[in-house]
């Protein structure tokens, strides 16, 4: 049962911070670096889905490396695969092992796939092996534009009914404005004309 409190509490934090957690939780000791050799021996099992996957998301984040004191902290790109009401997985600079695991997985013959209109996860989405169905996730799209100072206001309406009119008068506006961020927002929206919108 410890062994099963360590797991869980490094999960969410660092083994350091996992050390006091445990601590509190249970009033025994387990070192933080005794935690960190509990995860590396470990085998955990590979998660499956149980019946046919019809949908499934691809998201990609960043965690924090933690450096020494004094050095700037450094972020590193991950990309976690949900298949919606089943299994989750995330991967690190793995993208062959993340569509090797999606691809083992019981796939409808068309399947739901949601993305936030990056690059990257279109395309990774493409080389699911089975017929997709390409859903944009227009929140986190607009919630990302946000983030890099990138105007909103005029897509960021809750009705979209009309969403590709939308884009399309965007992608007008911003023809002559050429900051890093605004090309990238183009050719996001560029790509994203065909895509149907979950908003």
């Amino acid at each position: 049962m410890l062994e099963k409190c360590c797991l869980g509490a490094v999960a969410k934090v660092s083994f350091e911070d996992a050390e006091k957690a445990i601590k509190m939780a249970t009033g025994m000791a387990v070192s933080g670096s005794s935690q960190q050799r509990l995860v590396q021996r470990y085998k955990f099992e590979e998660a499956e889905a149980k019946s046919p996957v019809e949908a499934l998301s691809v998201e990609v984040g960043k965690v924090r490396i933690r450096t020494p004191k004094g050095q700037p902290s450094q972020g590193r790109d991950y990309k976690a695969v949900s298949l919606h009401g089943q299994e989750c997985a995330g991967f690190f600079q793995q993208n062959e092992e993340l569509l090797e695991w999606v691809n083992r997985q019981p796939l409808t013959e068309v399947v739901t796939c949601l993305g936030d209109g990056h690059d990257g996860v279109w395309n990774l989405m493409e080389k699911i092996g089975v017929k997709r169905r390409e859903i944009l996730d227009w929140y986190h799209l607009v919630e990302n534009m946000n983030k890099k100072s990138i105007p909103c206001n005029r897509i960021s309406t809750r009705n979209l009914t009309d969403y590709r009119k939308i884009l399309t008068r965007n992608l007008t506006d911003y023809k002559r404005m050429l900051t890093r961020n605004l090309i990238a927002y183009r050719r996001i929206l560029t790509r994203n004309l065909t895509k149907s919108t979950n908003g």
